[in-house]
């Protein structure tokens, strides 16, 4: 899995892998983010059950890797149910669930795209598109996943706004940051001609309206606790 690891691509903190490792099982940082990664599980059971069957279906293991990652997380049909985490020591609970409703979403579309190409033809693999979290330019189908993540990861902050992490973060700010990243790179797929009839009902039911709860919408939807004095 080394080999594996180090192989791995640009990602959203630098252009390669090549000098990362593992952590040590026996380390004091490896049993901090283990005790993180449990609380982040309850947490997810507790405010998103759906979600939790689909990471306990689809994750077999975690890894954490060191910081020198390309990346925060990353999955994949190569890992075979793995997700590597390359946490930042200030990760909170909250993020950990984040980070683990991420990397599930993709492993869920790359299981889905094995019966059906979510997007079919060159055009969506061509690397030209602004991406939410990326600075290089990115493909359509690589953009799509993108947005079907923020859109479960905007309903999953809705939820972390009246639960034991609600004061971990600014959920409401955090959920309309990752909207706003993300309203550019919806219009090229909305008008891309050969989406699956899963990836168009995605777009449709999830992520449009996801992204229609902005500037307005998400409070209402998911108001944060009155505070009584």
């Amino acid at each position: 899995m080394l080999e594996v690891l180090r192989k791995s691509g640009k990602g959203s903190k630098r252009d390669s892998c090549a000098n990362a490792s593992f952590l040590n099982p026996q380390s004091a940082e490896h049993h901090r983010y283990r005790t993180q990664i449990e609380r982040a599980l309850s947490l997810i059971e507790e405010v998103t059950p759906g979600f939790a069957a689909e990471l306990h279906s689809l994750v077999d293991c975690i890894a954490f890797v060191d910081d020198q990652a390309s990346f925060r997380g990353a999955s994949g049909l190569i890992l075979r149910g793995m997700v590597m985490l390359s946490p930042d020591r200030d990760w909170s609970v909250g993020v950990f669930a984040e980070e683990l409703v991420h990397e599930t979403t993709h492993t869920l579309l790359d299981l889905l795209s094995i019966a059906e190409p979510l997007l079919e033809g060159d055009a969506a693999l061509e690397e030209k598109w602004t991406a939410p979290f990326r600075p290089d330019k990115r493909p359509l189908v690589g953009n799509f996943q993108a947005l079907v993540v923020v859109s479960r990861l905007v309903h999953l902050f809705g939820k972390f706004r009246r639960s034991r992490v609600a004061s971990e973060l600014d959920w409401s700010a955090r959920a309309a940051d990752y909207a706003a990243r993300s309203k550019e790179a919806l219009e090229p797929l909305d008008s891309y001609p050969r989406l699956s009839s899963m990836a168009r009902r995605l777009l449709d039911h999830l992520v449009k309206p996801t992204m229609a709860l902005f500037p307005d919408g998400f409070d209402s939807m998911y108001p944060a606790p009155s505070v009584h004095a």
